[in-house]
């Protein structure tokens, strides 16, 4: 595994001030956490009227902020929008978890979220698949290829596939991308991309205190990717 990120997305006031938030997170970040840069939404427009010339208009907003480990290996984005915890070594849930919701505790405080509207677990892999007289038999690990009629001969150069899965226990849904990236050192490098979501939208809308609500959220999160990883 090369990556694994917890999301929080969540919904803070409009009219956050970006001064008290920030001194309200250094005050309450973990002493580890010392890298820190801020983060800021531009927007570019531009426009012309008839044959004239032209113009661009460029607005700049303060966006978050971005934490990471001393020991790199954890990257926090602390967003207007939500909280997103990227782990660069593979952990698991039990050992995420408590990282995820002391930063989470965190967020709630500098940020006064008022709605938590989506969770997510997301794991980035990559694949080295070994070519064999100078091709990749790609039917050994997955299915990618469309078949053509017999009398045409196929190569395929690259493939990009993305399926939407759901666990029948819990009707948590995943996406799932799978992506040829590059050969190296006599391997296909596969990106094997997995995002489990579980959504406010259509389902129910998480109150910001309902600590408990938020962590049995994430619970059928991890379900589900397990229960996927297990049949790849």
């Amino acid at each position: 595994m090369v990556e694994a990120i917890y999301g929080i997305q969540a919904i803070t006031s409009a009219d956050l001030d970006y001064v008290p938030v920030m001194e309200r997170l250094r005050a309450l970040l973990p002493a580890d956490y010392t890298v820190h840069e801020n983060m800021d939404h531009f927007n570019i427009e531009l426009k012309r009227d008839g044959d004239g010339p032209l113009e661009s208009k460029h607005t700049q907003a303060w966006s978050g902020a971005k934490r990471t480990s001393t020991d790199g290996k954890v990257v926090a984005h602390f967003m207007r929008f939500g909280l997103f915890v990227s782990f660069l070594a593979y952990r698991s849930f039990e050992e995420a978890r408590p990282v995820v919701q002391e930063l989470w505790e965190a967020y709630v405080t500098a940020f006064s979220p008022v709605l938590v509207n989506k969770l997510s677990i997301r794991y980035i892999n990559l694949l080295n698949l070994p070519f064999e007289e100078g091709r990749v038999n790609l039917e050994k690990y997955f299915k990618v290829n469309l078949h053509f009629p017999n009398e045409l001969s196929s190569t395929m150069e690259h493939f990009h596939q993305q399926f939407v899965i759901r666990d029948p226990d819990n009707d948590v849904p995943a996406r799932v991308m799978i992506s040829s990236v590059r050969e190296e050192d006599g391997k296909l490098v596969v990106v094997f991309d997995q995002k489990d979501i579980e959504s406010a939208s259509g389902r129910r809308r998480t109150p910001l205190f309902g600590m408990t609500s938020i962590w049995s959220g994430i619970g059928p999160i991890t379900f589900s990717g397990q229960h996927l990883r297990t049949h790849v």
